[in-house]
């Protein structure tokens, strides 16, 4: 088209500088039988320059190249030479016309073709013999009435003409029309088939979604080839008109399906919002298309060629990342990306056209090439399919032969678990029977003491714990113990019975002593890797002696609201032969709270996992609104179960609460 143009251009500014333009009609290429394309500067004869000479035009009035004058109605002269070798020749004019063009010769009429008036008579030849050399002149009268909606769609409104010996009309003509018909007829066919083929995959394998895409690839290149070169087999107009802008619509459909079937084949994590908006553009273009088929062009190829460069870009990264099929899929995609990519390119005039060899038959090429590799694709996924299915066999068959087996054992296991079951609820109902032991290890009563408020809360796991406290009375004074053994069920329940009864029969008074004892008497048990983290406090007029082995910290809670903790370190009894145990006293007065607990509160989890901590408890306590001690206890008792939420509980919990009375 650019060539055109410029040939346009030249021929204008030649007739501009006085020049008359009359075409030389070459003998020697005659007679060697080729078909000679008549000029496209013919002269329009209504339209006159400055010095009064009729203006040069292109017959073929593409849009970009209708000259003012031309309203679908005009006389074109094409003046020629003919040399003396062509005397009596018998020759032949051949018109394309999807008008009707009224041919004269030397002033007399001698056709009329076209198909509008004749359709019939569209492509017959028209004989003509020079009776003499020099100058004579063609003059066309050509008429079409649907010029301006053929501009719109970007069709050529006019005529082209060839001359030539009749026999090489007629066999240029003929070639023309099998080229056409083998275009049209096999790539359709063939684009079609492949197309219904990848359908009814998809509608079997509804999973297996690039079916479906690659489906509508081929369908929209079979419409592409077949409306393309089925234009150079008729001169309908209305087909024409209907062909352009559904030519747009399939490249845009072709874009949409090669992209959206890539991304099938090898998924990326942007690909919806890249193909939504694709499809946006897609559709104003498409719509612009339908209003002015012409203008909208350049936009369709240059979303054609966008797809090209998508797809070229998915494949380059698929075998980057060796994903499965990327080479033999990615050749066939590669293959259309660059075949389509250089005739789109050819299209906008951004390469001339010597750089695709075989013209628009370039990229449907490459289309046949996607196509045999995706064939082998195919081949090769049902090939492993079929290996995957016979495997899948053997294993049947093999479970097969297991199947008595199986039957037996899950008899001999039946009989088994009916066993487990009754030595399941023998166990449970011992774990019942030490829970009850357990409890029974703690105080019945509470003791009532004139100087101090005493509340304790306790809650056991699944299995029997090992959570223990007691209270024993000295002279006025109140001497407390809170246990914690290690681990759980019967073992954990006798470290209990022997820390309470260690507890009562021991010295009082003097803290360090008891723990010291304690610790002996239960290493001489030999318990086996059982130990008691034990916590001794003695209250004794405003003052506390406290003694601590292994437990978490005893927190006292001011009158004024502030929290302190006491962690004295030492060994949990039992565990080591001699450990330096420490003795603190904490003095005491009226309102001061003292939290006594085992280490179930702030190691007890969320549901979400999270444990409850040391500095949420210290938080706990400082905000506490609490009066009395049975009012602290109901708080921490209250906490622990909306912290736990739904989550089992894996360990006892057990505090002890002593507030100082007025």
């Amino acid at each position: 088209m650019r060539a055109a143009l410029v040939a346009l251009l030249l021929v204008v500014a030649a007739t501009a500088a006085g020049q008359e333009r009359v075409f030389n009609v070459d003998a020697g290429a005659v007679r060697a039988g080729n078909v000679i394309d008549l000029p496209r500067a013919w002269q329009l004869r209504q339209a006159r320059d400055s010095a009064g000479k009729p203006v040069l035009a292109d017959p073929l009035l593409w849009p970009d190249l209708v000259h003012p004058a031309w309203t679908g109605d005009g006389w074109f002269a094409l003046p020629m030479e003919v040399p003396q070798g062509l005397v009596g020749m018998p020759l032949a004019l051949r018109f394309d016309a999807p008008g009707t063009a009224v041919v004269h010769l030397d002033g007399d009429r001698i056709a009329v073709r076209g198909g509008l008036t004749d359709p019939l008579n569209a492509d017959a030849l028209i004989p003509i013999r020079f009776d003499r050399a020099g100058r004579h002149e063609i003059l066309v009268h050509y008429t079409n009435p649907l010029m301006r909606q053929l501009l719109r769609a970007g069709r050529p409104a006019g005529f082209r003409a060839v001359l030539g010996r009749a026999e090489a009309v007629s066999g240029a003509a003929v070639v023309s029309s099998r080229r056409a018909s083998f275009m049209v007829w096999f790539f359709t066919t063939v684009f079609l088939a492949f197309g219904l083929l990848h359908f009814c995959l998809w509608l079997f394998q509804r999973h297996a979604v690039a079916n479906l895409w690659f489906a509508g690839l081929c369908i929209a290149n079979a419409s592409l080839v077949f409306f393309l070169f089925y234009k150079e087999l008729t001169t309908n107009q209305r087909f024409m008109l209907f062909s352009e802008p559904v030519m747009n619509v399939s490249g845009l459909l072709f874009g949409l399906f090669a992209v959206r079937f890539v991304y099938g084949v090898f998924p990326w994590r942007f690909a919806k919002p890249v193909f939504l908006t694709m499809t946006a553009v897609a559709a104003c273009i498409a719509i612009w298309s339908v209003i002015h088929t012409w203008r909208a062009l350049p936009y369709v190829f240059g979303f054609m060629l966008l797809s090209c460069i998508e797809l070229v870009r998915v494949v380059v990264a698929a075998l980057w990342r060796r994903r499965s099929g990327a080479r033999l899929i990615g050749f066939g995609v590669l293959a259309l990306g660059l075949g389509f990519g250089l005739a789109l390119m050819r299209n906008l005039g951004w390469i001339p056209g010597t750089w695709t060899p075989g013209g628009n038959m370039l990229p449907f090429a490459s289309m046949v090439v996607l196509i045999g590799s995706m064939s082998l694709y195919l081949s090769r996924e049902f090939a492993r399919t079929d290996r995957e299915l016979r495997r899948q066999l053997v294993e049947v068959a093999r479970l097969s032969e297991e199947k008595l087996e199986q039957e037996r054992r899950a008899r001999k296991e039946e009989t088994e678990r009916k066993l487990l079951e009754a030595e399941y609820r023998r166990k449970s109902e011992e774990l019942e029977e030490a829970r009850a032991l357990q409890m029974s290890m703690l105080p019945r009563e509470i003791p009532v003491h004139e100087r101090l408020e005493i509340a304790t809360w306790i809650s056991t796991a699944s299995e029997v714990g090992g959570d223990y406290y007691d209270f024993a009375s000295d002279d006025g004074a109140l001497l407390l113990g809170i246990g914690d053994a290690t681990g759980h069920g019967m073992r954990a329940g006798t470290m209990v019975i022997a820390a309470k009864a260690l507890f009562g029969a021991l010295n009082r008074e003097d803290l360090l002593q008891q723990m010291e004892e304690s610790n002996r008497a239960l290493r001489r048990m030999n318990l086996r890797r059982l130990a008691m983290a034990f916590t001794l406090a003695r209250f004794a007029h405003s003052a506390m002696h406290l003694s601590s082995a292994g437990m978490p910290p005893v927190y006292v809670r001011r009158a004024q609201g502030t929290v302190e903790a006491f962690e004295l370190p030492g060994s949990p009894l039992g565990s080591l032969a001699r450990f330096p145990y420490r003795q603190v006293e904490v003095p005491l007065a009226a309102g001061d709270f003292v939290v006594f607990m085992s280490d179930g509160l702030p190691e007890l989890m969320s549901e979400s996992g999270e444990m409850v901590g040391y500095e949420r408890l210290t938080g706990l306590l400082s905000g506490s609104a609490a009066t009395t001690a049975e009012e602290l206890v109901t708080e921490l008792a209250a906490f622990a179960s909306d912290w736990r939420g739904s989550r089992l509980q894996d360990d006892d919990i057990t505090f002890v609460v002593v507030r100082m009375k007025e």
